[in-house]
């Protein structure tokens, strides 16, 4: 495989100082000094951006360089040495917008190729700001939030037209109280994967949770969170939650939660309560939604965390 111009860029050995040829080395052509061995390896860069949202709407800014100068892309760029990605993501999004930013969630890695080689990978983040006042930076002719609707048609580069495209189908997702054909398909995603918030003793069918929400999109069910109905008490207890795996990372799950809580409210609950496994990786996304530790239990070896959140205002207003 020939790497072409960008390996010629290397013409001197930087230990000894003599003159680079071209070999086959790993079976990929490399500039190698012939004196004291050294390889020049091209390595694939690396940039990280983020998906900052407010109110539902996504901030982009119109680039005013090339490459795609004019047209509208993510707030990104490309990682300096020692720094990490999420470092990076958030300073380059400062330096474009003028927005200082709380990383909320890791979305993605997107490899890209340039016009030559080495290539790339991308990390995006999701994100709000915390500080800072919205105006373009040095490279950029405007910015602004858009609505998943409203999307510029010239967005820059491939890879930010994709990670958009799936924040903005992931917007269409409707949550809601699942009837009885959607129960059971809720139940068919159940085998997928460990759902359950609750000890499998504890445990029930999916679809015979006294409270069932569902994510739809266009009528297919793609998450669901079950929970019980003990309003009485001043309580919705949570049993289930799962998004399916293609369908993470793009807030499902955060708006189940959101759905439950006024659904819940709407029942005279004055809180929402959690019992999830210590070692469960999904306990960021009950503390993303408020919920706070108010216990821990430790039953035959396995740690179970107690999470609350006071349903505050929406009880009232209910």
């Amino acid at each position: 495989m020939s790497l072409g111009g960008n390996v010629l860029e290397a013409n001197y050995c930087p230990r000894c100082g003599a003159r680079l040829t071209l070999r086959l080395t790993d079976e990929r052509e490399r500039m190698v000094c012939p004196t004291c061995g050294y390889v020049h390896y091209v390595n694939p860069v690396v940039a990280a951006g983020c998906l900052v949202l407010q109110e539902d709407r996504v901030l982009l800014v119109r680039r005013g360089v090339d490459p795609g100068c004019g047209q509208w892309g993510l707030p990104a760029g490309y990682a300096e040495a020692g720094e990490r990605p999420e470092e990076a993501a958030a300073r380059e999004t400062a330096e474009e917008t003028g927005l200082e930013v709380a990383l909320d969630e890791f979305i993605g890695v997107y490899s890209f190729q340039m016009d030559a080689l080495p290539g790339g990978v991308l990390v995006i983040y999701s994100a709000h700001a915390v500080g800072g006042v919205l105006r373009p930076g040095a490279d950029a002719t405007e910015a602004r939030f858009f609505a998943p609707g409203g999307l510029p048609a010239e967005i820059a580069f491939p890879l930010h037209r994709r990670v958009l495209g799936q924040w903005a189908r992931a917007a269409t997702i409707r949550c809601q109280e699942a009837d009885v054909a959607q129960r059971r398909r809720a139940a068919g995603l159940a085998p997928q994967g460990v759902a359950a918030l609750c000890p499998p003793a504890e445990q029930r069918p999916v679809e015979e949770s006294p409270l069932l929400l569902v994510a739809l999109e266009e009528g297919e069910v793609v998450g669901y969170l079950g929970a019980d109905d003990a309003s009485a008490q001043g309580v919705l207890a949570l049993r289930d939650v799962y998004v399916r795996p293609e369908y993470r990372r793009w807030g499902i799950g955060t708006r189940l939660l959101e759905a439950a809580a006024r659904a819940a409210a709407a029942r005279g609950a004055a809180s929402l309560l959690a019992a999830v496994p210590a070692e469960n990786p999904g306990l960021l996304l009950f503390t993303h939604a408020g919920f706070q530790v108010c216990g821990f239990s430790r039953v035959a070896g396995a740690g179970r965390l107690y999470l609350c959140r006071d349903l505050g205002g929406q009880h009232a207003a209910s």
